[in-house]
């Protein structure tokens, strides 16, 4: 009986030591330029094949998702560009995930200049109601800044201006 036991938390510790190695290399992996970049072009493809929105991020710097900088990230469809996001930092808390919560603690923009609301794909099926996939329950911001988000003339029937800080 002793043995089983001994086993069973021998296999258990390997399990778990695989599991924060493989979670290790993943986020090491990430780090890279080509895996930054891929993320980008892995948002692009899904949200051009399912709303017909492409994303051109620029500048991406940091320790994803720890301390991570963003330049520039533009979203334009069929009619043209309608957001220009300047100097985006997130700082997010990776192991939240685990318990399947996403957490931000912090999000801060210089510039969010929304020209128009976006033109979206047609789609054939009905469409379902946003939600969030079923193992993330709860998302949290602690710190939010945004220096100037900028609503132009067609969204509110005149220019807008605002300051976010929550």
């Amino acid at each position: 009986m002793l043995r089983i036991i001994i086993s069973a938390i021998k296999w258990s510790a390997a399990i778990i030591l695989a599991t924060v190695l493989l979670l290790s290399a993943i986020l090491f992996l990430a780090q890279t330029r080509y895996r930054k970049d891929n993320l980008i072009r892995y948002a692009d493809y899904i949200l051009k094949k399912k709303y017909g929105i492409e994303i051109r991020a620029e500048g991406i710097t940091g320790t994803l998702p720890h301390d991570t900088r963003v330049d520039h990230l533009a979203l334009s469809d069929a009619s043209g560009q309608w957001l220009d996001v300047r100097n985006i930092t997130f700082r997010a808390s990776p192991a939240h995930l685990l318990r399947g919560r996403i957490l931000v603690n912090r999000f801060t923009v210089d510039s969010i200049p929304l020209s128009r609301i976006p033109v979206l794909k047609k789609r054939e099926k009905e469409p379902r109601p946003f939600s969030l996939p079923s193992a993330i329950y709860h998302v949290g911001i602690y710190d939010l800044n945004i220096a100037r988000l900028s609503l132009e003339k067609e969204i509110l029937g005149r220019q807008a201006d605002f300051i976010i800080n929550a």
